[in-house]
């Protein structure tokens, strides 16, 4: 058995054009960049025909990504940013 802790940081972009929508009143307006600041947790566990890895992440946006354009949706909003937590467990 194996354990680690970890920390990082990672950029995210978005590419799916979803923004490419034409806005109305009725969309909410999200940056196309967001910066998250990560940690985890893993395990790698070895058996004699493979190897069973477990991960716990957890990662905190640093950037606001709510857009500036005004809609319906993002009048009560002062900040939006995100916030995850992932598990992974992998076979190997």
């Amino acid at each position: 058995m194996c354990a680690c802790i970890w920390w990082g940081h990672y950029p995210g972009f978005e590419l799916s054009g979803k923004n490419d929508i034409q806005a109305s009143s009725a969309t909410l307006d999200i940056k196309r960049y967001n910066v998250q600041l990560e940690t985890g947790l893993g395990f790698d566990f070895y058996f004699p025909l493979f190897k069973f890895s477990q991960e716990i992440r957890f990662a905190k946006g640093l950037v606001d990504v709510l857009g500036s354009d005004p809609s319906v949706y993002s009048d009560p909003l002062k900040r939006l940013n995100t916030n995850t937590i992932a598990v992974y467990f992998i076979f190997q």
